[in-house]
């Protein structure tokens, strides 16, 4: 992605710094996790939306100027479950799949539309609203 506009490096530069520190309040706040385990629905629906997210940052990679954004979309998303097994073992991993699986199989059909009408801006207005609820989900289960 080249950024041409000198405001938006601006933007850019400044969102680097605040993006490592809230990694560190969320990398801070890990013992909450253990000790008020999410609800399995809750866990469900996380699941479902982080392999929708999933197969849209996959698609985004087709396109030459999203590349770099899907590849790190795919890397946040594809850690996350590392980080949940580890926090909560005792999670249902063939539940998690299935949530994940049904996620990825509606990002799919979303990312094959796309793909055929040749409309990739779609698929970052999907990511960015994916991202909008994923953590304001997390947001609200933290408050």
């Amino acid at each position: 992605m080249i950024i041409n506009n000198k405001r938006r490096k601006i933007y850019l530069l400044a969102g680097l710094p605040l993006a490592v520190i809230v990694a560190y309040i969320f990398v801070r706040i890990t013992p909450y996790f253990k000790n008020h385990p999410t609800p399995a629905a809750l866990t469900v629906f996380m699941e479902f939306l982080r392999g929708l997210f999933f197969a849209i940052a996959i698609g985004m990679i087709f396109n030459e100027d999203s590349r770099i954004n899907g590849i790190i979309y795919c890397g946040i998303f594809a850690a996350i479950p590392v980080f949940y097994v580890n926090v909560s073992p005792w999670a249902n991993i063939t539940l998690l799949l299935l949530a994940f699986g049904s996620g990825a199989g509606v990002g799919a059909v979303a990312v094959i539309r796309s793909v055929l009408s040749n409309r990739y801006d779609s698929l970052a207005k999907i990511a960015k609203l994916l991202f909008t609820i994923f953590f304001a989900i997390i947001i609200g289960f933290l408050a």
